[in-house]
């Protein structure tokens, strides 16, 4: 048995160098496939009529080491005769007896106990990591060439089974059997940088690495992803660096660039017959740090309107992610909608929000919502039939996040599904159920990134008993930046829902994109058939400017053969 990293075994001695003598000839015996003139090719320093001296001998030995085929080598020195008369240097013929490698029969990987599980869990045979090897069988066994594949292995297991290893032993066997024993590289540390707002445990406790565990592929890319999907982060990517004195460890180093998560928006508009409106919007999606989100909406339109609504979310109550969602509002419309309404229909309340995750892609949420709405009397009178009373539900909803990215996906899809159900003691009763689908294709044109987006929304709200109608608030309404582009927001308003909107998105000019767009919706009311010839269309285009740390600045223009053509200006992809 032969350590391929050594010389052990090999006979580097020689007869003590005898005065005068004189190489008379060259030859090698003991080799049996390798031909003599490869052998003879790399004995450079001891050749025929030269002196004999001991270090060209070494030398030659080495050198014939240095070939790879052998596992020893030595030298005889045969004596032919004195010099011509008795007098001058000795003759002599040198002979290199060499002992070859065995033939390489068969290539045995031997994985470690703690890499052994890794492996089975990946469903990776040890045979499928032997057979990176393309070692040639049935030749004598080549050392420099099983050196060198040993030692790109790493990289080969790395690139097709996503777990980092590094060989611990090689060594080859009497009968051809080649072992190769490999250890996994584990998680030496794991180091932050760029995060300056964000607190380390906000990206470690995405990441969920610890320092001693084996070092898979799929595991660092699915962390990197989750602390993507935070939205507190531009860029996020990964380096491993070597671990100085511990071959068998790296450092994870996670490099994010933090986007600005606090924002402030203003927005002050006047239209002729409905006088000035204005919005203050201030949110937070990082607050002190902690991926906390904090939000406040105050709200100034037309007839009335007004809208504060102040919104808190902590993502993680527990260690396995359970997030809490509050938000409390108060909102006001005039009815009817004349610069001079009979009543107010006025709302306030608040809802609370559980999450939990439920898959690696998947997270649940258990609403509980309480409003109270009531008819205050403007100008006259509420009338009799005015909706009035207490809203009490509980919602569940699951959503499905594939995509490859929060803002702005070119890959992957998502679906939303929700129910709520409206009684538990209230005065409305009712049932409202929706369902989002989105998908995203990423389509390359001439080096450069396009993709297709498609996404389909139904949504249905379907009465269950009472003697009070439906507050309007929760009617399904199409229609502005978000539904049907080429109507004015709320147009379309109804109780049986369906909303298709499709996307060709293109990259302009470095950070401009531009939009072409397709969009098809209706609303029903209640009792009235799903008719689809009766669907709304519109078509536009648009530009999305990324400006970096404040986010995507969404322009599109929609037009349909109803209205006029109508301008969205908005923040972040639609969908």
């Amino acid at each position: 048995m032969l350590a391929l990293t050594s010389l052990e075994g090999v006979q580097a001695a020689t007869e003590p160098e005898i005065p005068d003598a004189e190489v008379r000839a060259v030859v090698v015996s003991g080799n049996e496939r390798v031909e003599a003139v490869t052998i003879l090719d790399a004995i450079t320093r001891t050749q025929p009529g030269k002196p004999l001296r001991r270090e060209d001998v070494q030398a030659d030995m080495q050198a014939i080491l240095d070939l790879g085929y052998f596992k020893s080598v030595s030298v005889d020195i045969q004596s032919l005769s004195t010099g011509r008369d008795g007098g001058g240097p000795q003759l002599v013929r040198v002979v290199f007896s060499v002992v070859e490698n065995p033939v390489l029969r068969r290539v045995v990987l031997e994985p470690s106990d703690d890499l052994a599980p890794v492996l089975e869990r990946r469903k990776v045979q040890a045979d499928d990591v032997a057979a990176l090897l393309q070692l040639p069988t049935g030749q004598v066994a080549h050392g420099p060439t099983i050196t060198r594949q040993v030692q790109e292995l790493p990289a080969l297991v790395w690139q097709r089974f996503g777990v980092l290893v590094m060989p611990s032993g090689l060594q080859l066997q009497d009968d051809g059997t080649l072992q190769v024993a490999l250890v996994p590289v584990k998680v030496g540390a794991v180091d932050l940088e760029g995060n300056e707002k964000t607190k380390d445990y906000v990206i470690t406790r995405e990441l969920r690495m610890e320092p001693g565990e084996v070092l898979v592929r799929s595991d660092l890319e699915l962390g990197l992803r989750r602390v993507l999907m935070l939205g507190l982060f531009e860029e996020v990517n990964a380096d491993l660096r070597e671990v100085p004195e511990r071959p068998d460890e790296v450092a994870v180093v996670v490099r994010v660039k933090e986007r600005r998560t606090g924002n402030v928006q203003l927005g002050v508009t006047w239209t002729v017959g409905e006088g000035p409106a204005g919005f203050v919007e201030i949110s937070d999606g990082n607050f002190l740090g902690r991926a906390q989100q904090v939000g406040l909406t105050l709200s100034y339109g037309g007839y009335g309107a007004q809208r504060y609504h102040l919104s808190f979310t902590e993502p993680y109550l527990d260690a396995r992610g359970t997030s809490l969602g509050v938000k409390v509002g108060w909102e006001q419309n005039g009815q009817p909608t004349a610069r001079d309404p009979v009543y107010v229909d006025r709302r306030y309340g608040g809802e609370l929000t559980l999450g939990r995750p439920l898959s690696e892609y998947t997270r649940g949420f258990l609403t509980f919502a309480n409003w109270e709405t009531q008819a205050i009397p403007a100008g006259g009178s509420p009338p009799e039939d005015a909706v009035t009373g207490t809203l009490r539900s509980v919602g569940l909803s699951t959503v499905t996040d594939t995509s490859d990215h929060p803002y702005n996906p070119t890959t992957g899809h998502r679906l939303r599904l929700s129910t709520e159900v409206a009684g538990l003691g209230g005065d409305f009763h009712f049932v409202k159920a929706e369902s989002s689908y989105s998908h995203y294709v990423p389509v390359t044109l001439r080096d450069s990134r396009h993709v297709l987006a498609g996404r389909l929304s139904v949504g249905r709200l379907i009465p269950t008993g009472g003697s009070q109608q439906t507050p309007d608030q929760e009617r399904f309404r199409l229609g502005g930046a978000d539904g049907l582009r080429g109507y004015r927001p709320g147009t379309v308003v109804g109780d049986t829902m369906l909303l298709a909107n499709l996307e060709y998105r293109f990259p302009i000019y470095k950070p401009v994109s531009g939009v072409l767009f397709l969009d098809a919706g209706q609303a029903w009311a209640e009792g009235d058939p799903v008719d689809l010839g009766e669907l709304r269309w519109d078509a536009g285009f648009g530009l999305r400017i990324d400006i970096g740390a404040l986010g995507m600045i969404r322009l599109d223009y929609g037009m349909s053969p109803q209205e006029q053509g109508q301008f969205h200006f908005s923040i972040g992809q639609q969908f």
